[in-house]
């Protein structure tokens, strides 16, 4: 039997997972995720204050976000996520938005309100994936869809014949 957990891409995928420095399949380096400790997390004009989290919170944070593996990383920041209905439409326009969504983290057992720009900063994540997660709140998901990449059962058919 083979260990699998030697092979070079499932060391880059935990690695990856885990926020460490790995070498993907192309033979690029790509270099760790590191908590933004002295950076400020969104524009100064921000009216949430998200760049007032202490030093100390955002190290604990990321370093708690990239202790999970990856559904478990989906349920925290789907947790985090509060889809609402606008408060004010304008009907003139062609494309209605019809949700609003707040960002909330936890630091020392309290829910702090932060800007979407801030929760990608803080966990060092895109924008596309918060844009993902946002539309299956919006669809009424009760928690995050487990992640099924890979587990097909080897011999089962997807298409049956007649």
């Amino acid at each position: 039997m083979c260990c699998t957990k030697r092979w070079k891409k499932n060391k880059a995928k935990l690695a990856r997972q885990h926020g460490q420095a790995y070498i993907n399949s192309k033979g690029i380096s790509i270099p760790a995720k590191v908590a933004p400790v002295s950076a400020t997390l969104c524009g100064g004009k921000c009216r949430l204050k998200c760049s007032d989290i202490s030093q100390k919170d955002r190290t604990s944070l990321h370093s708690a976000f990239y202790d999970l593996d990856e559904s478990g990383k989906n349920v925290y920041l789907f947790g985090c996520i509060h889809a609402y209905t606008p408060k004010c439409s304008s009907n003139t326009s062609g494309r209605n938005r019809s949700w609003s969504f707040a960002y909330n983290v936890l630091i020392d057992g309290c829910r702090q309100r932060v800007c979407r720009r801030a929760l990608c900063n803080l966990h060092s994540i895109s924008a596309s994936k918060i844009r993902h997660l946002n539309a299956q709140v919006a669809a009424g998901h009760p928690t995050a869809p487990p992640i099924l990449r890979g587990n097909m059962k080897t011999g089962q058919t997807k298409w049956k014949k007649n």
